[in-house]
């Protein structure tokens, strides 16, 4: 069998698990987001970094709640780290006009 024929059925399975996902759970990741920041921006970027984590760690969408408890444990610790870096951030020093 050449290399242009090989079934690519495990790749394709993955994606369509995770855009399943993605599509069934962006929305409401990031309500979930807002419990903690305030900022758009910073929830929709906070939630997108979830999912591309999850899409490199390999978790396995097979296992629908497993896979959506780490979602939110992670969207949960995201947003709680964030937090706390914002906190132990020094604010910028006024300039003497």
């Amino acid at each position: 069998m050449s290399a242009t024929c090989m079934p690519l059925e495990p790749a394709h399975s993955r994606y369509r698990f995770f855009r399943q996902f993605f599509l069934q759970y962006y929305a409401e990741l990031c309500d979930f987001a807002q419990r903690f920041l305030q900022d758009p921006d910073e929830v929709e970027d906070l939630v997108q970094g979830v999912f591309v984590r999850a899409w490199e760690r390999e978790i396995d969408w097979d296992d629908t709640e497993r896979a959506r408890l780490y979602l939110y444990r992670s969207v949960r610790n995201a947003a709680l780290n964030y937090l706390a870096h914002q906190k132990n951030e020094t604010p910028p020093v006024a300039t003497i006009p």
